[in-house]
């Protein structure tokens, strides 16, 4: 048996708490070890002191005094853990706050998108109409007008092809409904040099040779 085992059966060996055999070893250590033979007697005039104090009674209203300070501190542990939960809670909060206005702002470009693009297929339809319309109205042939001896009888086709022209040029409020960007179809002389009409019905703008 070694010197740290021995010390720590100090008390077992001085009130008979050890085991035969141990008794018999620490017995034996204690007369050949005079490091714990010296350390053996300092701790059994400690031990008789303490047995002479006797038991020491608590002062009155002790326990109620021991609760409250223990319910204080249950508070303030309360309180602490309180305060760690609401930052963990804060910062995932802030984690959550920050993925839906991610999703919100990626939700509302897209729709922002396809609203320009249903509105620029809206006014390619209407300029591609209007362009058709025009392309046949400018390939119809118009009889000259006839001589007669008496200018003033002659029919006055000047009025008539003006009011076709401005007939053409009209668009219906409807149409200009559908269309957002009205701006586009403001020059209209503009727009006649452009052929809107594809081969596969889509609507992309080539420009003449012409």
């Amino acid at each position: 048996m070694n010197c740290q085992k021995v010390q720590e059966n100090f008390w077992e060996y001085q009130h008979t708490q050890l085991a035969a055999d141990l008794m018999l070893q620490t017995s034996h250590h204690l007369r050949t070890c005079p490091s714990c033979a010296s350390e053996f007697e300092s701790y059994k005039q400690v031990d008789i002191e303490l047995d002479r104090l006797g038991e020491i009674e608590p002062s009155p209203y002790f326990d109620q005094k021991l609760n409250a300070k223990l319910d204080g501190l249950e508070k303030q542990h309360t309180w602490l853990g309180g305060v760690v939960f609401w930052l963990k809670d804060r910062y995932a909060l802030s984690f959550v706050l920050l993925l839906i206005t991610t999703v919100s702002v990626w939700v509302g470009f897209r729709h922002q998108q396809a609203r320009k693009l249903n509105s620029m297929e809206e006014v390619l339809k209407v300029q591609d109409r209007y362009l058709n319309n025009s392309g046949k109205s400018t390939g119809q042939t118009v009889s000259p007008p006839l001589i007669t001896e008496n200018p003033s009888s002659a029919p006055d086709n000047s009025t008539d092809l003006e009011s076709a022209s401005n007939e053409e040029e009209a668009i219906p409020d409807e149409d200009l409904a559908v269309v957002e960007n009205y701006e586009l179809l403001q020059n209209y002389d503009f727009l006649k040099k452009f052929d809107f009409a594809d081969p596969q019905g889509e609507t992309r703008p080539k420009v003449n040779s012409n």
